[in-house]
This record gives structure tokens, sequence and C-alpha cells, in this order.
């Protein structure tokens, strides 16, 4: 899956896009699966960043959101967010797999 960063109201320079990019390697790294990731920043009048990381992990879509006046921070924080977003969703599909149905006995 193609992966994506947009901007919003500032250009994307090389160095942002590189700390993006791997933000992005680290979320594909972690969630061991086959996964696209959009990214959206945008800044606002008043200095403010926010950053929103967006992985699509076969029919579900898993975002995490950082906020705040430093850029490369929003960065982690967002990329912090989605990846514990990422482990919960892991978390519930191992468990609902583990689970026997009613009536199923272990020998």
């Amino acid at each position: 899956m193609p992966d994506s960063i947009a901007c919003e109201d500032f250009d994307l320079t090389p160095a942002i896009k590189d700390s993006v990019q791997e933000s992005i390697d680290y979320i594909k790294d972690h969630s061991g699966m086959d996964c696209g990731v959009s990214v959206f920043i945008k800044s606002t009048a008043s200095h403010q960043y926010k950053v929103i990381f967006r992985v699509r992990v076969k029919n579900k879509e898993i975002a995490g959101m950082g906020e705040g006046t430093d850029l490369y921070q929003v960065i982690g924080l967002a990329r912090t967010h989605a990846t514990r977003m990422l482990s919960e969703y892991k978390g519930r599909k191992l468990t609902r797999r583990k689970k026997q149905p009613d009536g199923f006995k272990t020998a």
C-alpha cells in the first residue's frame, strides 16, 4: 500500500519529510502486517501544529493524532498514539482468535 504525506498551510521541507518517513517506517515495523500510512500535517495561525497518522490495516483504519507548538514533538506524539492504537487493535485480534466457542471442549 502506498504511503502519503500531505501538508496544509506550510511547505514540506526535507527535514520534516525525513522525520515523518522515519515515523512511517517505525509504525510499519511495529505493525508486523501489510499496512498503508497516510500523514496529514496542518499549521494554524497561532503556530500550533496538528499531525494525524492514518494506518490502514486490512479493512480497518486506525488514527493517531498529536497537537502542540513543536512540530517534531507533535510528530512523535502522533506516532506514539498511532502505535498504541495499533497495539490495542492487534491485541483484540489475538484475543478473539484465542477464545473458544461455546460448547467446545478441550482435551
